[in-house]
């Protein structure tokens, strides 16, 4: 690691027992290293030509990042390489870690759930992250002015009320929701959205 030129991003988990960074040695090669204390040296993702959205899981040693890799748009995620298509939206992990999600567009647009693309009937805002309800069923976001989300069995879009404008969704794994705050003519107003 003596010879890394540059250091584009860092990040840590909640626990801050997990550290990711993406840096680039002197030829302009950027690889993602993960590092944990149980570790004697960082893991190492295979050369690419660049990579940014680095993204954590909030426990485990998981890593995902958006990345170029012989002139071809791809997720990197801690090692294995997924189709990002030709526009993607920043990655993010479910609550527990256990599923990395993101949206694309290539054609049409998807979402990819732990490397399985599922193809959707609308548009997803690619602007923000996507939120994973615990079980993977089902994907949220924020658009320019509303909640939106798809129960990907059912592949059918749905919206909450139309906004001014909308702040960011999460998924609420206590009552199994979608939660986003919207601000319509002065007022704040909670919109949830059960995707079951």
């Amino acid at each position: 690691m003596s010879s890394l030129a540059s250091l584009s991003e860092i990040v840590l988990n909640v626990v801050g027992s997990v550290c990711a960074w993406i840096a680039s040695d002197g030829s302009g090669t950027a690889r993602v290293y993960l590092y944990t204390t149980e570790m004697n040296a960082p893991w190492t993702s295979l050369p690419v030509q660049s990579a940014w959205g680095l993204a954590l899981s909030p426990f485990d040693p998981l890593v995902a990042a958006r990345a170029v890799r012989n002139g071809n748009n791809v997720v990197n995620f801690s090692g294995a390489e997924y189709p990002s298509g030709r526009q993607t939206g920043p990655i993010s992990f479910s609550h527990d870690g256990a599923l990395m999600v993101y949206a694309g567009v290539d054609g049409d647009h998807f979402v990819t759930i732990n490397g399985k693309r599922s193809w959707l009937k609308g548009a997803v805002n690619l602007g923000v992250p996507v939120q994973i309800s615990t079980d993977g069923s089902a994907v949220g976001w924020a658009s320019a002015t509303t909640l939106a989300y798809v129960n990907l069995d059912l592949n059918i879009l749905r919206m909450g009320r139309m906004c001014d404008t909308m702040g960011p969704v999460i998924y609420d794994r206590r009552t199994k929701t979608f939660k986003g705050l919207g601000f319509v003519s002065g007022r704040l107003f909670l919109l949830e959205c059960d995707p079951r």
